[in-house]
C-alpha cells in the first residue's frame, strides 16, 4: 500500500477505534468471569448458612428453609457454572475474529504510520475456539459419566432413561459441534481479515513503533529527584487498607471459632476435603452452649468481613474515580512532568471499573439464587425430588419470584457488558492521546507494581 500520513520513519503507536463489536465479546466474557466469582461465593455462603441452620435452627422453618435453598444453590453452581463457562469460552471465541475484523475496516481509513497499539495487535491475533476448546473438553467429559449412567439406566429399563440419554447425547453433540465452527470456520474468517491488517502494517512499521517505548529505566531516569507523587486519595487508601486488616482479623479469629466447633461437635470428622465428618457428638450442657457461642463468633465475624470487604471494595471505587480525573487533568497539561509508570499502564489496560465488576459479580450471585429458589418451588411437589416436600409455603409461593428475579439479574449483567463496551469506547480517544504522548505497553511485569502509587 502507499505510504501517507506520514513516512515508514514515523510509525508511532496509535489506540486506534475498532468499534464496540470488537470490544463487546471482551467484555461478555469480563462480565461472565466475575458473574461466575459471585455464583461461588454464593455456593460458599449457602453451605455455611446450611451448617448454621444445622446447628442452630435444626427442625424450624427457617433451618429447613436455609438446607433447601443451599442444595437448590449448588445445584445451581453445577448447572449454571458450566452454561457460563461455555459462554465464556463462545465469547472468547469471538473476540480475536472480531478484533481483526475491526482492524482490517480501521486499515482503510489509517495510515500504516499509524501502528496498532499492542493490546490491539494481539487481540486480533488470539486464537479463536481456545478457551472455548478447554471448556467444551472439560464439560463433555464430565458429560460422558452422565451418559455411561443414561446407558445404564436403558440396559436396566429404568423409566425416563431414553429421554435423560437423548438429552445428554443432544448437548454432547452441540458442543463438540461448537469446536470445529469456532477453531476452523472463524479461525479461517479471522486469518482472511488479519492477512490485511498485517499487510498494512508491515513488520519495520511494528519494529519502529515499538523503538519508542518508554520503558521502566527510562521512567526511572525521566522521574530522578521529583517528589514522590501524592496518592491521589490518600485518606480513603488508609482506610481501605485498615477495613482490609479488619477483614483479614475477622477471617482468621472466624475460621478458627468454625473449626474449634466443628472439633467439638464432630471428633471422630475425616479433616481433609470431601472426608466423612462422622456421628455427631452427646456433649453436656456445657459444650453446648460452648458450640452455640462458637458458632455465635463465627457468625458476628462472617458478618463484620462481608461489611470489611464490601468497604474495601467502595474505597477501590472511589480511588479509581479520583486517579481517574487526576490523570484527566496531567494530560491536558503540556508542561506536566511524566506520570508515574503504574498509572499509564492503569488507563491503557482494557479492563472494566470496580463498581462494574462488583455489580456484575452481584448479578451472577442473584440469577444463582433464583434460579435456586425457582428449583425449590418447581420440585417441591415432585414425588421425585421428596427431600423438598417438606418446603414451606412461604418458599413455594417465592419460586416464580426466583426465576423472574434469576432472569432481571441475567438481563443485568448483559447489560453491564454493553456499558462496560460503552465506557471502552468512549476512553479510547484519551487512550490514544496517551499512546503517542508517552508510549508504554499496558502489559505488567511481576515487580511492575512494586514502587508507584498512582492508582489505587
Amino acid at each position: 500500500m502507499a505510504e501517507s500520513g506520514g513516512g515508514i520513519a514515523d510509525s508511532r503507536w496509535r489506540y486506534l477505534p475498532l468499534g464496540p463489536a470488537a470490544a463487546l465479546p471482551h467484555q461478555i466474557a469480563s462480565a461472565l468471569r466475575f458473574a461466575l466469582f459471585g455464583l461461588l461465593g454464593l455456593a460458599g455462603t449457602a453451605m455455611v448458612a446450611g451448617f448454621l441452620g444445622e446447628e442452630l435452627l435444626a427442625g424450624t422453618e427457617v433451618g429447613t428453609t436455609l438446607d433447601l435453598v443451599g442444595r437448590g444453590v449448588l445445584g445451581a453452581l453445577l448447572s449454571l457454572g458450566a452454561a457460563g463457562l461455555l459462554a465464556w469460552g463462545l465469547a472468547r471465541a469471538f473476540h480475536g475474529p472480531l478484533s481483526a475484523r475491526g482492524l482490517s475496516r480501521a486499515a482503510g481509513s489509517t495510515p500504516p504510520s499509524a501502528v496498532p497499539y499492542p493490546v490491539q495487535w494481539e487481540a486480533a491475533r488470539e486464537p479463536s475456539g481456545a478457551g472455548y476448546l478447554l471448556v467444551a473438553v472439560i464439560v463433555l467429559f464430565v458429560a460422558s459419566i452422565g451418559l455411561a449412567a443414561a446407558v445404564w439406566g436403558v440396559m436396566d429399563g429404568t423409566d425416563g432413561s431414553w429421554a435423560i440419554l437423548a438429552g445428554i447425547g443432544g448437548g454432547m453433540a452441540l458442543l463438540a459441534g461448537g469446536i470445529p465452527l469456532t477453531r476452523g470456520v472463524m479461525g479461517r474468517w479471522q486469518r482472511r481479515h488479519f492477512e490485511v491488517v498485517r499487510a498494512h502494517w508491515t513488520e519495520p512499521h511494528r519494529i519502529i513503533a515499538a523503538g519508542h517505548v518508554i520503558t521502566r529505566a527510562e521512567f526511572g531516569a525521566r522521574r530522578k529527584g521529583l517528589p514522590p507523587e501524592e496518592h491521589p486519595a490518600p485518606g480513603v487508601r488508609w482506610l481501605g487498607r485498615a477495613l482490609f486488616a479488619i477483614l483479614g482479623t475477622a477471617a482468621a479469629v472466624g475460621l478458627t471459632a468454625l473449626q474449634a466447633a466443628l472439633a467439638l461437635v464432630f471428633p471422630d470428622r475425616e479433616p481433609w476435603p470431601g472426608g466423612r465428618p462422622g456421628d455427631r457428638a452427646d456433649l453436656s450442657d456445657t459444650g453446648e452452649q460452648l458450640v452455640d457461642l462458637l458458632i455465635l463468633i463465627f457468625s458476628v465475624c462472617a458478618l463484620i468481613g462481608l461489611l470489611a470487604y464490601l468497604g474495601t471494595v467502595a474505597c477501590d471505587v472511589v480511588i479509581h474515580r479520583v486517579a481517574t480525573r487526576r490523570f484527566r487533568a496531567v494530560l491536558a497539561d503540556p508542561e506536566a512532568t511524566l506520570p508515574p509508570h503504574r498509572r499509564l499502564v492503569a488507563q491503557l489496560a482494557p479492563t472494566s471499573p470496580p463498581s462494574l465488576r462488583l455489580l456484575q459479580a452481584l448479578a451472577g450471585a442473584a440469577v444463582g439464587f433464583g434460579a435456586a429458589l425457582w428449583f425449590v418451588g418447581a420440585v417441591a411437589d415432585d414425588p421425585d425430588w421428596r427431600t423438598y416436600s417438606v418446603a414451606g409455603s412461604a418458599l413455594r409461593a417465592a419460586g416464580p419470584l426466583g426465576g423472574w428475579s434469576a432472569l432481571g439479574a441475567l438481563a443485568l449483567l448483559t447489560l453491564s457488558a454493553v456499558v462496560g463496551t460503552w465506557l471502552h469506547q468512549r476512553k479510547q480517544p484519551l487512550r490514544d492521546v496517551l499512546v503517542q504522548r508517552w508510549p508504554v505497553r499496558a502489559e505488567v511485569g511481576p515487580n511492575d507494581d512494586a514502587d508507584d502509587e498512582g492508582e489505587g
